[in-house]
């Protein structure tokens, strides 16, 4: 009896963190596309417009992203388990929010360029988007959504995997940035923009500039699952510590 009782499940869906987290994202693009398009007004008072500055704002959203996920797994996996869930219940329950937020935040992303598209053709301006995606123009939503849910992903599954590590370990943990940097690179996660942190990689080692479709979308698909695995190897026997 005690074995079956021991089998129980003890996870639910996560809807309170799922609302949470979604309007927090929702209130954050709000004010990015709001502060996007305003800028580029003023700037547009003093010279002719080249870029898109949404690009430069969808450039910083796989950073927020991760953080968001690393938030979840550094938090609230720990105060599940306090609450009586198993760790393997309270990482399905990430595991949820994690499969639904990259979807959620790449239809933001995406709403993002057809706005500043309306914007940018009524003031007349032009603002070229990188060549170095999957989509060439801001109105092409279905590849917008295919490429960001596919980084936004991996990007997840990352974050997931470090916020766990520095709960576990507040000295040690850090260290899983390592694993968790070549999981983005070597997916071609971090290669879609020049304004990334680590934009230099793609510029000196052209290996990683992945847009072909075939390619990409497994080594996406492969970045995700192992940094959920590691996720998973640091959550499964992860010890409360007092705080």
């Amino acid at each position: 009896m005690q074995a079956v009782r021991s089998q129980e499940r003890t996870w639910r869906f996560p809807g309170m963190v799922l609302k949470g987290q979604l309007e927090f994202a929702l209130i954050i693009w709000a004010l990015a596309a709001v502060f996007t398009n305003v800028t580029v007004a003023v700037v547009a008072n003093f010279t002719s417009i080249r870029i898109s500055a949404w690009e430069i704002a969808a450039g910083v959203a796989p950073w927020f992203v991760a953080f968001m996920s690393g938030w979840v797994t550094f938090v609230l996996i720990p105060m599940f388990i306090a609450n009586g869930r198993t760790r393997r219940d309270a990482f399905i329950e990430w595991a949820i929010v994690a499969a639904i937020y990259p979807i959620v935040a790449a239809i933001l992303t995406a709403i993002g360029y057809v706005i500043e598209h309306v914007v940018y053709e009524v003031a007349g301006w032009n603002g070229q988007i990188d060549d170095n995606h999957w989509f060439g123009s801001r109105t092409d939503v279905g590849m917008i959504l295919l490429e960001f849910s596919f980084m936004f992903l991996v990007w997840t599954m990352v974050g997931g995997f470090v916020g766990a590590a520095l709960y576990r370990s507040p000295d040690l943990g850090w260290f899983s940035i390592l694993p968790g940097t070549i999981l983005i690179l070597l997916s071609g996660s971090l290669d879609r923009s020049e304004f990334w942190l680590f934009g230099f990689v793609r510029r000196a080692v052209p290996e990683f500039n992945v847009t072909s479709l075939g390619v990409a979308i497994p080594l996406a698909l492969v970045g995700a699952a192992v940094a959920f695995a590691l996720a998973w190897w640091v959550v499964r026997d992860m010890p409360l510590r007092n705080r």
